[in-house]
């Protein structure tokens, strides 16, 4: 019995886990987008990356990007952030991702003048002061937990902020026990056929005494 008793927790245990979220940090930048001679690239697409996956992409106007909506990397800290033009293999810098900092990172495009001009020359540097928006701390609030399915009951959590990323999101999925119950029928006696048995089982004695005597 104690064995059952702990190999069903050790499931609980293994359940929890398997639907656990894990925590991730967010890191957010924001910035311009240069040529090598300082003129603004006009569009395009920024891409970060860790270890080869995309964790965040945004597309930019006139070389500035993070400032109308935030770019924020969700990974954990300590790991290596690689930024990316779209369409371009080259990395453009590498950052160590750190839990909630914000960022002011610039990118420069090398590309070879033609014609003693650039391209987007027209897209020289304004002085334009821009202010990224503020750090966004995620406020969430869950449903209660549902209904015990298969070993597995499941919540709803949502941000009343509003943030762009799911940091320290509470499990919205766990373990649970399926309470089956079991009805007993309660059988009661029956002295009428008890009575009945045991007046034949009587009456069958005595005929075979009577008979046995009568020889």
């Amino acid at each position: 019995m104690k064995r059952k008793i702990l190999n069903y927790f050790l499931i609980l245990i293994l359940l929890n886990l398997a639907f656990a979220n894990p925590i991730s940090s967010p890191h957010a930048f924001y910035g311009n987008v240069l040529y090598n001679n300082g003129s603004l690239v006009s569009e395009g697409k920024i891409i970060a990356k860790i270890n080869g996956i995309e964790k965040q992409s945004q597309e930019f106007l006139n070389g500035t990007y993070g400032y109308e909506k935030s770019f924020i990397v969700e990974g954990n800290p300590g790991e290596i952030i690689e930024f990316y033009i779209d369409g371009e293999d080259n990395v453009l810098a590498k950052v160590v991702l750190e839990f909630g900092q914000i960022t002011n990172l610039n990118f420069t495009i090398n590309v070879t003048p033609q014609n003693n001009s650039f391209p987007a020359e027209e897209g020289r540097r304004k002085s334009v002061q821009y202010i990224p928006k503020f750090y966004c701390e995620p406020n969430w609030q869950c449903s209660g937990w549902g209904e015990c399915s298969e070993g597995i009951k499941t919540r709803v959590c949502k941000d009343s902020n509003r943030c762009e990323f799911s940091y320290n999101k509470p499990n919205e999925k766990t373990g649970c026990e399926i309470i089956s119950s079991l009805t007993i029928k309660e059988e009661k006696f029956n002295w009428e056929i008890f009575l009945t048995a045991t007046f034949l089982a009587l009456l069958s004695a005595l005929i075979l005494l009577f008979w046995q005597r009568s020889k």
